[in-house]
């Protein structure tokens, strides 16, 4: 269901109502001690109780799991995202941070350099700052996502090309692959961050940059064993 201004207007009792009864039929409903709900966050944990007993689910709270910089909450989790702290969002979310989208036409230029990559445009999860990552890569087929490859990605503006880019692209070079990957669904877990993103003078100082970037991404993802399903 697409969270839209129509859905954050309903009140807790449609809410509940229309989503926890018509569309779920829950029966149990576990949420963490700060939950709200419905508009202006006008729901309360006993609100959500009382709702229950009239419509025949339980409803109950956890505390929310912190450490010693506070309680763990989306806010910092993308907070940590955005800093660029992938160990912090690591921690936080149970598994590295992970991109998602088809493969997309590109300029074909990191194939002239030795390089080619999979472009994903305009990723829709929350973006970290603008650089090169080592990352595994899962492809999603039927719904399934399968371990496809390690490798090395750039997520940016690509200033180098100076294509006029206004909203970011990620590229990402796998490692021993050679396949037509073109409208592919793929998972890009972003493991660490190697370097900002920057412009070279030349494409033969990019190739240079490239190279050093994804043998060190090799060197830090060669611990990591091929999975049987998907990375995680």
């Amino acid at each position: 269901r697409r969270f839209d201004r129509a859905f954050a207007e309903q009140s807790p009792a449609t809410f509940v109502e229309r989503v926890l009864v018509a569309e779920l039929h829950a029966k149990a409903v576990l949420v963490g001690d700060n939950f709200r709900f419905g508009r202006d966050r006008a729901g309360t944990i006993d609100d959500l109780q009382r709702f229950g007993r009239e419509h025949g689910f339980t409803a109950s709270a956890e505390p929310m799991v912190s450490d010693d910089s506070g309680a763990w909450s989306s806010t910092r989790i993308r907070s940590a995202i955005a800093e660029g702290d992938l160990a912090a969002a690591r921690d936080m979310l149970g598994r590295p941070h992970m991109l998602s989208g088809p493969v997309v036409a590109g300029q074909r230029r990191g194939r002239t350099i030795g390089f080619p990559t999979c472009n994903l445009a305009s990723p829709p999860e929350a973006l970290p700052p603008n650089g090169v990552y080592a990352v595994l890569v899962d492809r999603v087929e039927g719904g399934t996502p399968h371990a496809l490859a390690k490798g090395v990605a750039n997520l940016g503006l690509r200033p180098t090309v100076d294509d006029g880019a206004t909203e970011p692209v990620l590229e990402v070079h796998l490692f021993d692959v050679d396949a037509d990957l073109y409208g592919a669904m793929l998972r890009v877990h972003l493991i660490e961050g190697l370097r900002p993103e920057q412009r070279f003078s030349s494409f033969d100082a990019l190739r240079a940059q490239i190279q050093a970037d994804a043998e060190r991404a090799r060197a830090i993802l060669d611990s990591v064993a091929h999975p049987d399903g998907a990375w995680h």
